[in-house]
Order: structure tokens, then sequence, then C-alpha cells
């Protein structure tokens, strides 16, 4: 998995983003499968919607033609 950018909100510190890139959606599947499969991973699958306060924490962004990030 590629992470090409993280941050962290200035007025809210419980904030954190990844932004991630795959190749396509296919390398984006194999990679998050292989990801939350890890034992590590699923140790935490329950706790991390819990602890963020929902259970979908993540939103598809489509690059611009313009964007560096492609």
């Amino acid at each position: 998995m590629a992470v090409v950018g993280s941050f962290t909100a200035i007025d809210d510190e419980d904030t954190f983003v990844w932004i991630r890139r795959f190749e396509d959606d296919a390398d984006r599947a194999r990679v998050l499968e292989s990801v939350h499969s890890h034992p590590r991973c699923a140790a935490v699958a329950d706790t991390v919607p819990a602890l963020v306060g929902r259970t979908e924490t993540t939103v598809r962004l489509e690059p611009t033609s313009r964007s560096g990030l492609r």
C-alpha cells in the first residue's frame, strides 16, 4: 500500500487522515484484503469503529486532472 500523505486536523486532535494510492480497483481489493486479513489487523477490527464512532472510515477520492497525486 502506498501512503502518499498523512495529516492531522488542526482543530481536532482525534482526526488522522492517510491518503493511500492504489494502481486500480483490483489492486485496492488485493492490498486491503491482505492487510485486513493479517492477524494484527484482525485483532483490532472491532475496536477501531468503536473508537471513531462509526463503522465506515473510508472516503474514496478521484484526483482531478491537475492533481499532483495521481
